[in-house]
């Protein structure tokens, strides 16, 4: 009965443009290997910037030896639906009742990502925000599932294995309209997984998100940012609370990570942070403080301005 009802609810990767010149939509699958390597690979449509219904596929790969990304963007007439998924140039993602597959291609870089976890869609009510310019929703994917992962990156092939989360999110609403602050935790890995998704809203209102774990989801009712520290040296400490009483999000070393996607455009880069929000996110191992337990895992920290 039980797989008859997974089975029901199992979601494709499936993608809606419509006409509003705010309209994003993006899958991202985040990958935490057994070897300490931390891999993030998204693709995207968007009508937000020149043209409409735009795409792009991008990934971030960050161990103890360094880090690598790369990205390309694609004319609307350069991706298109395929069975149970999309493709965006050479980028593909899908997904079914046996699975799921991503497939990166930039440039030289090739990065497969494969599950046999289907995609079963959670989408918590404090995951969805009306503003003022629009709508922002996220769906949870898959919280916790082995992933095998082959990368090659600068003509070298090697493949590992670990643990992953999926998710797809919707907006169309600017990013700087949404949140000034975001707070993405995720521990895939070990046996109590963890999600936290808690979003510090622009207009300074209170924090709104929500926790998973194994069987529950509650929602975020307030959250602090704070940090210490400067350059490679900061840390952040999140605290946040639900109807299920408080947590500690805590980073511990350098970050894994910076992602500063409008910094390379210059003064362009510039001008579309003052009309869009300029967002700068940090991606950090991080300790989970919930119960008197402790749960590693990775957090984004996403700053806007």
């Amino acid at each position: 009965m039980l797989a008859l009802l997974l089975l029901a609810n199992t979601a494709v990767a499936d993608i809606r443009p419509i006409d509003d010149e705010l309209y994003s939509e993006t899958y991202s699958w985040m990958a935490d290997l057994d070897d300490g390597t931390y891999v993030l690979a998204q693709m995207l449509v968007t009508n937000i910037g020149p043209g409409d219904r735009n795409a792009a596929c991008r990934y971030i790969v960050a161990s103890s030896s360094g880090s690598t990304s790369d990205g390309k963007s694609y004319d609307e007439g350069e991706w298109s639906k395929i069975l149970n998924g999309f493709r965006v140039g050479k980028c593909r993602l899908s997904a079914d009742a046996n699975g799921a597959r991503m497939h990166i291609e930039v440039n030289d870089a090739t990065i497969d990502l494969t599950t046999s976890t289907p995609f079963v869609a959670r989408r918590p009510p404090s995951g969805q925000v009306q503003v003022p310019s629009g709508r922002y929703g996220v769906e949870v994917l898959a919280t916790h599932h082995d992933v095998t992962v082959a990368l090659k990156l600068d003509g070298k092939p090697r493949s590992a294995k670990g643990r992953g989360f999926i998710n797809h999110s919707r907006a169309t609403a600017l990013p700087g309209k949404v949140a000034r602050r975001w707070v993405r935790f995720r521990a895939v890995r070990g046996d109590e997984p963890w999600v936290v998704h808690a979003r510090l809203p622009a207009d300074g209102s209170a924090a709104t998100g929500f926790t998973i774990t194994d069987d529950e989801t509650k929602t975020v009712s307030f959250a602090r940012v704070g940090s210490r520290g400067t350059g490679a040296k900061r840390a952040y400490r999140a605290q946040i609370e639900t109807e299920a009483g408080r947590l500690s999000i805590t980073t511990t070393g350098e970050p894994l990570f910076r992602d500063a996607p409008f910094e390379k455009y210059g003064w362009l880069g510039k001008l579309l942070g003052s009309l869009l929000g300029n967002p700068v996110t940090f991606t950090y191992r991080a300790k989970l403080e919930v119960d008197r337990r402790t749960i590693e895992g990775v957090v984004e920290i996403a700053l806007i301005d």
